[in-house]
């Protein structure tokens, strides 16, 4: 298994190193880390969340302002895993009435679908989706915000509250 995870990361470099990238942008926290971490290819490598900020920073991307209440729940491998807890904070509070809630930072809850519960069966993952979708929507948002598809995946199923990642709320509030 490590030669197989060997080849296709070789595969992969090579690929980017003949793209002729300085950067490498993943919307998914578990890639976002793999990259960093486990590949040595001497370009910078963001999570999408970093790279919006950026573009806000350098006036790159014009927004609107939407006064849709927001809640942000940061994934397990984007905050404990990377690091990465304020960055997605500063994006949203740029287009929406960002609340805050006790679980934001390091107090984030699991939504569930994370590739480390694959040990536990489904009903217990719905379970804890279910558990952490209602503690963060009880303040009625109108969007319970992520930073990655699998958590975005997970929460659409278990609440009716709109779930939407970052870079989709952003993307509807780009100015002309």
């Amino acid at each position: 298994q490590d030669r197989e995870a060997r080849e296709l990361i070789n595969f992969n470099s090579e690929i980017i190193w003949k793209s002729g990238a300085h950067t490498l942008v993943t919307s998914c926290p578990i890639c976002y880390e793999i990259f960093k971490e486990s590949y040595h290819l001497g370009v910078e490598v963001l999570h999408h969340s970093q790279y919006i900020k950026r573009l806000i920073e350098e006036g790159e991307l014009r927004l609107n302002y939407s006064h849709k209440k927001v809640v942000f729940h940061n994934p397990c491998e984007l905050g404990r895993g990377s690091g990465i807890y304020d960055e997605p904070l500063e994006v949203l509070a740029h287009v929406s009435d960002l609340q805050r809630t006790e679980y934001d930072g390091i107090n984030s809850l699991c939504c569930g679908g994370s590739l480390a519960n694959l040990k536990l069966d489904s009903g217990k993952r719905i379970l804890i989706a279910s558990d952490t979708a209602k503690k963060l929507a009880k303040s009625n948002p109108d969007i319970i915000a992520t930073a990655c598809p699998l958590c975005k995946k997970t929460f659409s199923n278990v609440t009716e509250t709109k779930v939407a990642d970052i870079s989709e709320i952003v993307a509807e509030e780009i100015s002309e």
